[in-house]
């Protein structure tokens, strides 16, 4: 599987690689020109015609995260109700008739 990504993303998706323990290999660039140059241990970089070489034709989805801040209301604990408490009280009332 194949992860393009932008380079100034690189650094934060290794942190994520690492922590999850996942590899991940940094194998090339895109140029302006959509091609795909590959790093190589010579000095002379491979270059492929077309990433639909590599990839395919795959779908291009873009995900986007935000944050929303939500405000949440409090919560009524209306204590006063007959059975709010009943389980407490008869699990309390049977551990004092067994301790005596």
């Amino acid at each position: 599987m194949g992860l393009i990504v932008s380079e100034k993303d690189l650094p934060k998706l290794q942190k994520i690689a690492e922590r999850e323990r996942a590899p991940l290999f940094d194998v090339g660039y895109i140029t302006e020109d959509n091609r795909f140059v590959v790093h190589s241990e010579s000095k002379k970089p491979s270059r492929l015609t077309c990433l639909f070489m590599i990839f395919g034709k795959t779908p291009k989805t873009v995900l986007v995260d935000q944050r929303q801040e939500t405000q949440l209301s409090d919560v009524p604990f209306d204590l006063k109700h007959s059975t709010a408490m009943s389980k407490t009280y008869y699990n309390w009332k049977a551990l004092r008739a067994k301790i005596g």
